[in-house]
Parts: structure tokens; C-alpha cells; sequence
């Protein structure tokens, strides 16, 4: 697959389900239908990812706030006000979006995570996931769960739990 372009995730209600589009720059598309099972087993991979991006403090506590920082300062390198633009010349999978069955992660050669999404049958493809793209796929994903009311708890970093009362 070509350098990835443009990634739109929309919710349909009447399928339930989200669309997941991934255009390409040599005008390819990629279309593929996300069912909340499907998001809430993907999810944990893509956390591990997000964790697994660089070193944090060892307390469980500040390791959530530097998260929350780095996705933050990852989603403000994203363009999230440019519309999809749907000039897609060629769809190697076909135009029909296709039913996601299973998402896995590995490492890529130079490290960075690599999405591998299969439809129950036949041919998938796999996403080189740089820092803002990871950090931008989960937040597409937390807001298309949002959206369609799936109630799966999305978060990228653990709320911060208040300071237990100490006893006397």
C-alpha cells in the first residue's frame, strides 16, 4: 500500500457500525465496516501501542498525565478540520466496505507499530502507525464510540483516582 492520505471514520446508525475509509496518496481506498466487539478488542492493542511510544515515570499516576500530554500535543500536528475528499481512483479491496473480523499489531522494521486489519475472508491490508496517526486513529475511535452511544469507556489515559483518606 501506498503512503496513507486521509483516514475518515463515520458512524451509521442504521448499520450500527462505523465506517472506516483509509484513502491513499496514489488515490487508492480502503473501506471497512467497525462493529463495537471489534472496537472494544482492538482497543488494548492500540493503548499498548500509545504506552510503548516512549519512556515514562514509573508511577502508575504521572504515566497517565504524560499520555494525556503526548496525545494531546500528537492530535495538535493532526489535521482534523480538512473533509475527507473522496477522490479515490482505485479500491484494491472493491468499493463494498468490508466486515473487520480480526486487528493485530506488530513492529515494523523501524519500529513504529504497523495496524494489520483482516475481513473474516480474504485480504487485508496493514497501516504503518506513526506517533500522530496512532494518536489520531484513537481519537476517530473514541469519537465514533461516542457518537454511536456504544458505551465502551474509551480513554487514552486512566482517569486520575483522588488521594485515598489516610487513617488515624
Amino acid at each position: 500500500m501506498s503512503a496513507l492520505h486521509q483516514v475518515n471514520l463515520q458512524y451509521d446508525r442504521l448499520e450500527d457500525r462505523a465506517l472506516l475509509r483509509l484513502s491513499t496518496v496514489a488515490r487508492a481506498e480502503f473501506r471497512f465496516w467497525l462493529t463495537r466487539r471489534f472496537v472494544r478488542a482492538l482497543w488494548p492493542a492500540l493503548l499498548g501501542a500509545l504506552e510503548a511510544q516512549g519512556p515514562g515515570p514509573a508511577d502508575p499516576s504521572a504515566r497517565g498525565a504524560v499520555l494525556s500530554f503526548r496525545h494531546e500535543a500528537a492530535l495538535g500536528q493532526g489535521d482534523f478540520a480538512t473533509p475527507y475528499q473522496p477522490d479515490a481512483i482505485e479500491f484494491p479491496l472493491g468499493e463494498a466496505p468490508l466486515l473487520l473480523g480480526q486487528a493485530s499489531l506488530k513492529s515494523g522494521p523501524d519500529g513504529r507499530p504497523i495496524l494489520c486489519l483482516l475481513p473474516a475472508g480474504g485480504r487485508g491490508i496493514e497501516v504503518a502507525l506513526g506517533p500522530v496517526l496512532l494518536h489520531s486513529l484513537c481519537q476517530l475511535l473514541r469519537d465514533v464510540a461516542e457518537k454511536a452511544d456504544w458505551d465502551l469507556g474509551l480513554a487514552v489515559a486512566p482517569a486520575p483516582r483522588p488521594p485515598s483518606a489516610s487513617r488515624h
